[in-house]
């Protein structure tokens, strides 16, 4: 009997070295049960130049050290240990012949201190090769091919997948909660219906609606070979780690990755490219990683990984995961991204993993295509861009010439972002660290480098997005020359909002509500309709499609559809960021629009302006009609519903609260340059109609900029209750040559100076009466305690500046 076992143990080993080509080694694979099956734990090594045949589930090991080969033999294995560092290699089947059994790694080991090294729960490949070739299974991920109602068990699904009874599998949400996803067992499969084992408890939506595609994704948990923490993992939030350093490779397909990633951990995460330089060749593809407690995958220091058709849900912190800025040519195609939490106060490895994104990109020159974050409790796509690499990848060659902010975006195409509690996509900060104050704007260049001879300023095209029932907005952007095309935009509080320059959304459709009505949870406010609301806290919440902001930024060629205002909530498919006290500028545009049952514009009526809610920004916000597609009036501009904002023959619509006027729109600031800075506001600007605008600045503890919208060739005149500053400096923006504004406001009490023309050292004549003014240059006059201060715009230029100080 003893000799009939050794006879089958030997010829499976030896079929198996046959169907890996051992033959030509020199160095014969060995059983592991020849050589270890009396180690009942304790440490393991096995030397290099010596290939292991794992023919049985051996004991629970300390450690794992693999110099040598490590090689699964076809049949069903589990393999437990505290720790396994690969030098050699690990392998589980082939690409050529995927392993068709069950296999398991199972990490274990007691959590360290939080001043200790974390040496349990680790997989560890230090410059070896991991091999992981799971069963190939026909669909990874899908979506929905109709509704599936709550109270159903059953799903129909686009593609015909061969999922199993037992499988496990995940359900997103179509409404604005993440948590409306569902973990279900699949019960049976016939073509492309499954049966759950239990019905659904929310409504996911399967359908296309008004253009936009809503349909829930569905993601298949199961896979034959899984890596995975033991058991009081789940207690503690302490599971196990796969991690790929010194030029390690990694092949892993066909995986399932579970109870991995240490809670508040740096460097501990179920799955992690770690500083690796080029690691062209290695991937991760048609793997799950579910139920993890530090992010799901991240790419450290390293380029050109790929991430293929991979299903990642419910984990904790950043999801896909672009650590430091310096990850550039890697490529994620087709993975999905469901059910990303928030970290605990005190448990994020970074601040922002109390506002995780599914998918959080630090260097812009990768590629994102075909995509889907669906789900997070904030962001679903966040473009996190630092001035220069941070934490380990942070040195002198690195702060000289890797610019995140300044690379140029390799590709984003045809993702999709929904069920945020904020954004589906994000193009902003993160916040800087100690000694950088730039703004985070995304500058994007191309060419052999990003300054100086060579370097050129180049477009990022964001094109095929759709997002989808976000809290907050569909997309934000903060940045020059950023395009967001051919998106698809439903159901969100805000489609699109351009914090930016020299941006635009063309070519898109932007749809206000659809018939996905989605669930009201016990308790909450509903919408007039039964629909949930993205604010339900804020039931009056305006919902609009395109929101100007900063500026230049322009909509152009782009429909939307179902933007209609109620008792409940106003609507509209273009307005202004709802109460900002930041500049905006005239000059923003849309051009070639279509509505459809929309409502073209809307702008909520303002509360009195104050401290708290200054609005400086909001309160005379306008866009220019290019070709008159909203307005019926070609060139003309729209304008917030402001007395002041108006002249002689700007005509009013209420359901827009809006004015349509011809008025030649500037830009006038106000800046307090007095050092050290004393508080003036308010600021108030009467104009020629006697209507005023009391102006209460930049919010800052003592603002330094003030700012409003004027119409040029026009008089205002400027009270300061507080006290004028002792070094004011006046600007007239965005006009035409010979185009002035005349400024009337207290004379200085004692020796003042007034520069002009760009020319801040000699100081200019003042004009011998006010007739003299009326000339083609900047000047001013002073008389009865009164100073009238022209600017004119000189030729050449589009702003007029002076500056009057005090004491000189």
């Amino acid at each position: 009997m003893r000799t009939r076992k050794f006879f089958c143990a030997v010829l499976l080993f030896t079929l198996t070295a046959a169907c890996l080509g051992w033959a030509a080694h020199s160095k014969a694979p060995k059983p592991w049960s020849s050589l270890y099956a009396a180690r009942a734990g304790g440490d393991v090594r096995i030397p290099k130049g010596t290939t292991v045949v794992l023919d049985v589930s051996p004991p629970p090991l300390r450690h794992l050290q693999i110099d040598g080969a490590l090689v699964f033999a076809d049949k069903d294995l589990t393999l437990t240990a505290e720790s396994i560092t690969v030098a050699g290699k690990l392998q589980i089947g082939t690409e050529a012949a995927p392993f068709q059994k069950h296999a398991a790694i199972i990490l274990t080991g007691a959590e360290p201190s939080r001043n200790q090294p974390n040496e349990t729960k680790m997989l560890s490949v230090m410059g070896g090769v991991l091999e992981l070739h799971g069963e190939r299974r026909r669909v990874s991920w899908t979506r929905l091919a109709e509704n599936a109602p709550a109270g159903s068990d059953r799903l129909r699904l686009a593609d015909t997948a061969d999922w199993r009874p037992g499988d496990w599998i995940a359900v997103a949400s179509t409404d604005f909660d993440p948590a409306q996803c569902e973990m279900k067992r699949v019960l049976a499969r016939q073509a492309d219906e499954i049966q759950l084992d239990t019905p659904l408890r929310y409504t996911h939506w399967g359908r296309d609606e008004d253009g936009v595609s809503e349909r829930a994704e569905v993601g298949l948990l199961t896979r034959n070979i899984v890596i995975e923490g033991d058991e009081p993992s789940k207690q503690n939030g302490y599971g196990g780690q796969i991690m790929m350093m010194d030029h390690a490779v990694a092949h892993i397909e066909g995986a399932e990755v579970t109870r991995m990633g240490q809670k508040g951990r740096l460097r501990s995460y179920p799955v992690h490219f770690h500083l690796l330089g080029d690691a062209f060749g290695s991937y991760v593809r048609d793997t799950s990683v579910h139920h993890c407690y530090n992010r799901c995958i991240a790419i450290h220091g390293t380029r050109r990984v790929r991430l293929d058709s991979n299903v990642c849900f419910d984990t904790i912190g950043h999801c896909y995961f672009f650590e430091d800025g310096n990850e550039t040519g890697n490529i994620v195609t087709h993975n999905l991204g469901m059910m990303t939490r928030k970290a605990r106060k005190g448990e994020e490895v970074l601040p922002t993993d109390l506002t995780p994104a599914t998918f959080w990109v630090t260097n812009p020159n990768n590629i994102l295509r075909g995509n889907a974050a669906a789900g997070s409790e904030q962001f679903g796509f966040w473009y996190a861009l630092p001035k220069h690499p941070t934490g380990a990848s942070q040195n002198a060659r690195n702060d000289r010439d890797v610019w995140p902010r300044r690379a140029p975006l390799g590709v984003f195409s045809g993702n999709v972002s929904h069920s945020n509690e904020h954004d589906g996509l994000f193009v902003d900060g993160p916040p800087n660290p100690p000694g950088v104050t730039e703004a985070p704007d995304y500058d994007p260049h191309a060419g052999k480098a990003i300054f100086g001879p060579g370097a050129h300023a180049a477009d990022a095209v964001f094109d095929g997005f759709v997002g989808y029932k976000n809290r907050r907005r569909g997309v934000w952007m903060r940045g020059l020359r950023l395009h967001l095309s051919h998106a698809r935009l439903a159901d969100n509080a805000i489609g699109v909002t351009l914090a930016s320059s020299l941006s635009m959304v063309e070519d898109s459709l932007i749809v206000g509500e659809t018939e996905n009505v989605g669930f009201v949870a016990p308790g909450e406010q509903s919408g007039l309709t039964g629909r949930s609301l993205p604010k339900p806290w804020e039931p009056s919440f305006p919902i609009r499609g395109f929101e100007f902001y900063d500026g230049r930024v322009s909509v152009r060629r782009t429909m939307f559809a179902h933007f209609q205002s109620n008792t409940q909530r106003g609507a509209g498919a273009l307005g202004y960021l709802q109460y900002s006290p930041f500049f905006v500028d005239p000059r923003n545009s849309a051009e070639a629009l279509r509505f459809d049952d929309a409502n073209p514009v809307y702008f909520q009526p303002m509360p009195t302006a104050s401290p708290a809610v200054p609005g400086d920004g909001y309160r005379t916000a306008t866009f220019v009609d290019t070709d008159g597609a909203v307005t019926g009036r070609p060139g003309v501009s729209v304008a917030m519903g402001n007395p002041f904002l108006a002249d002689a023959h700007a005509r009013f619509i209420p359901a827009w609260n809006a004015y349509i006027t011809n008025a030649p729109y500037g830009r006038l600031f106000i800046d307090n340059r007095e050092q050290p800075r004393q508080k003036i506001a308010p600021v108030i600007v009467t104009g020629a109609n006697s209507t005023s605008q009391t102006l209460w600045g930049s919010p800052d503890a003592i603002p330094a900029s003030f700012q409003t919208i004027v119409v040029a060739n026009h008089g205002y005149t400027l009270r300061f209750p507080k006290g004028a500053s002792r070094d004011l400096r006046f600007t007239l923006r965005h006009r035409m040559p010979g185009d002035f504004v005349t400024l009337t406001l207290p004379a200085p009490h004692g020796p003042f100076a007034v520069y002009a023309h760009n020319d801040f050292t000699h100081p200019i004549a003042p004009a011998a009466d006010t007739a003299a003014l009326d000339g083609s240059a900047s000047g001013y006059f002073v008389s009865q305690g009164k100073m009238r201060l022209r600017l004119v715009v000189p030729a050449g230029e589009d702003r007029a500046v002076a500056e009057v100080r005090e004491g000189e």
